[in-house]
């Protein structure tokens, strides 16, 4: 048996204190962590929007729906052929669903633990990790909003359109401070953001399409994007079909033709994509 006066405490188990601001920050992680698993649930109900529009099967009511289908006016008909609506279609709705953008261009708001410069390590690795997942998730929710609405041929209204354009710039205004991707001391954190960022503008662009005005930086950046990625076919179509929608701009159809005609580049390229799926 060990004489007690030889003991020592060099092996024994340390002592769990924490200083409070790493307690803190584990309490901030935690709360992240929360907010990220709420996000990841909405991002799931975002890809099958909207179902609570798709009429039940079996309805009681449906013998009586036929009958007033089948006695509907000449003029309701054609009225619903224009449109290319029927009268069980599920159209998404655009301002059901829009009270949700507010708060995800939130999150997806860079911090300065969000982007860590290279070579300068965070102050707290697991603070910047969630942080950056929260960020993707978001963007990820917002690309599933954005598509699902996307589906609807409703005309926007004037008050929609003006909604859109904020909405583009306040994607835009956060994609600038997350950086030019191309740049050479961009970080993979940051080139996964913009490539996660990119369907969100583009899911964006289909909805507001002919509402957004192109901006020659934009479209230029956007452009440059599109040539870089050589092999990665889905980056291209989402990038060319953001390209496309933005051409569509009313007041800038005239530019781009005139681009089009003398040696400069065009604007925008116009080419019809595929579509691709939700995240």
């Amino acid at each position: 048996m060990p004489q007690i006066e030889n003991l020592s405490l060099k092996h024994t188990p340390k002592s769990d204190d924490k200083s409070p601001i790493e307690l803190e920050f584990e309490r901030f992680e935690n709360r992240l962590r929360t907010i990220q698993l709420g996000l990841e649930i909405l991002t799931s109900v975002c890809a099958t929007l909207p179902d609570s529009e798709i009429p039940p099967a079996g309805d009681d009511g449906g013998e009586e729906e036929e009958e007033e289908i089948e006695m509907d006016s000449e003029e309701d008909a054609d009225a619903r052929m224009a449109t290319d609506e029927t009268p069980t279609a599920s159209q998404p709705n655009l301002s059901q669903f829009t009270f949700l953008v507010p708060p995800l261009l939130s999150l997806i708001e860079p911090t300065h633990l969000s982007f860590p410069p290279p070579g300068s390590p965070s102050i707290h690795p697991p603070t910047t990790s969630a942080l950056g997942a929260i960020h993707l998730c978001a963007l990820e929710c917002l690309n599933n909003l954005f598509l699902s609405l996307a589906t609807s041929r409703r005309s926007l209204t004037d008050a929609e359109k003006a909604q859109g354009a904020t909405i583009w710039s306040s994607l835009w205004a956060t994609l600038d401070r997350v950086g030019d991707p191309r740049a050479a001391k961009s970080t993979k954190e940051q080139k996964t953001f913009w490539e996660t960022a990119i369907g969100v503008l583009w899911g964006a662009s289909i909805v507001f399409k002919g509402a957004i005005v192109p901006e020659e930086g934009q479209v230029e950046l956007l452009t440059g994007l599109s040539n870089s990625y050589v092999g990665n076919d889905q980056m291209k179509v989402k990038l060319v079909g953001t390209l496309e929608c933005l051409a569509q701009h009313p007041q800038s159809i005239g530019a781009n033709r005139v681009r089009r005609s003398s040696s400069s580049p065009p604007f925008v390229h116009v080419i019809n994509p595929s579509r691709t799926g939700h995240r």
